[in-house]
């Protein structure tokens, strides 16, 4: 948005300013009064300063311009292969997860086969 400040001795002054240069349709951003002459006067006057902008600078933005077919190619593959790659690291995952099943059952037939062993030993005793 590009702006312009406009300064005069009263409000009318300085909004006729704006009009006139800017246009009815101008925007005002800000307005203030700033005291004129030296700093020791007491009996200093003021003028007014407006900030505007012309009516166009609320317009609507410019739309981004379409991806080139090889940008959107790039990004569409990327996204790919990060899917893949989130795909293969779930198929690891469910591959240790049966990997593991298995030890288990494993596991549990050692300890099943040494329990029997240790009850058959009581057993005889």
């Amino acid at each position: 948005m590009v702006t312009k400040t406009f300064k005069a001795e009263s409000t009318i002054q300085t909004l006729q300013l704006v009009q006139e240069e800017l246009g009815a349709d101008a925007i005002v951003i800000s307005m203030r009064e700033l005291p004129i002459g030296p700093s020791w006067n007491p009996w200093k006057k003021t003028s007014v300063e407006i900030v505007a902008a012309g009516a166009d600078a609320l317009a609507e933005p410019q739309k981004p311009q379409a991806m080139s077919k090889s940008v959107a190619a790039a990004v569409d593959d990327s996204h790919l292969s990060e899917n893949k790659n989130v795909f293969e690291y779930i198929n690891s995952l469910e591959t240790l997860g049966e990997q593991n099943n298995k030890k288990i059952i494993e596991l549990e037939n050692e300890r099943n086969f040494f329990k029997d062993h240790l009850e058959n030993i009581h057993k005889s005793r």
